[in-house]
């Protein structure tokens, strides 16, 4: 049934004072209300929808690569991100000529030091803005307790460890862990945003936490 059938269904029954089908009717219309919600949605929605997502690229690390800010060597996937100072670790440089520029990394020496392969000019997420966050919510963390989780579920993909608010995957925090080392502190950053890693040498790591229905 269309929802302005049920609407007019229930119209009728208000003008004749006569309710005793306007409970079902109005579980019918939210039904439906649901469905049609879950389902169908405009072109103009949609467009919204991907504008959204798209319009947030420089601002996230949900985009598999290799990076250079200052001194840190940055490595990002879809899922959690790892900013570290280590000097002997050669990444691909993932930049446009103008970041470059910006912090001071001169092409041509880093193709003669590390191979023409190793360079893709092209864009990479602004780093400096992922890798700036707000440490004013610092969290407890235990260190035994998240790799014990991890013993017992390694063959699991989909584990999930609550840190604070929010679920992570827990092979993803053991990962972070095992880079930046267990003398850490971490810092959550709001509903849906990162959960971060600092340790003593500032390197600093990111996880970005799983939503669950």
């Amino acid at each position: 049934m269309k929802i302005e059938n049920i609407y007019s269904e229930i119209k009728e029954i208000i003008e004749k004072e006569n309710y005793i089908k306007l409970p079902s009717l109005l579980e019918k219309l939210e039904k439906t209300i649901r469905e049609e919600s879950c389902y169908k949605t405009s072109n103009k929605s949609r467009i919204a929808g991907i504008k959204r997502v798209a319009f947030k690229d420089n601002h996230r690390p949900a985009l598999t690569g290799y990076g250079i800010l200052n001194e840190y060597k940055i490595v990002t996937d879809s899922y959690h991100l790892i900013a570290i100072k280590q000097e002997d670790m050669p990444l691909k440089l993932v930049a446009t000529p103008e970041q470059l520029e910006k912090n001071g990394i001169n092409l041509e020496e880093y193709r003669n030091k590390y191979g023409i392969n190793s360079v893709l000019n092209f864009s990479y997420p602004d780093v400096s803005y992922i890798i700036n966050f707000d440490r004013s919510n610092e969290i407890e963390i235990d260190i035994n307790d998240i790799y014990q989780c991890y013993k017992l579920n390694y063959k699991r993909n989909d584990c999930l460890y609550k840190l604070g608010s929010q679920n992570y995957n827990i092979k993803y925090l053991k990962n972070l862990i095992d880079v930046l080392g267990k003398d850490i502190k971490a810092y959550e950053t709001g509903e849906y945003r990162p959960l971060y890693f600092e340790n003593e040498n500032d390197e600093i790591g990111l996880v970005l936490p799983v939503k669950t229905y």
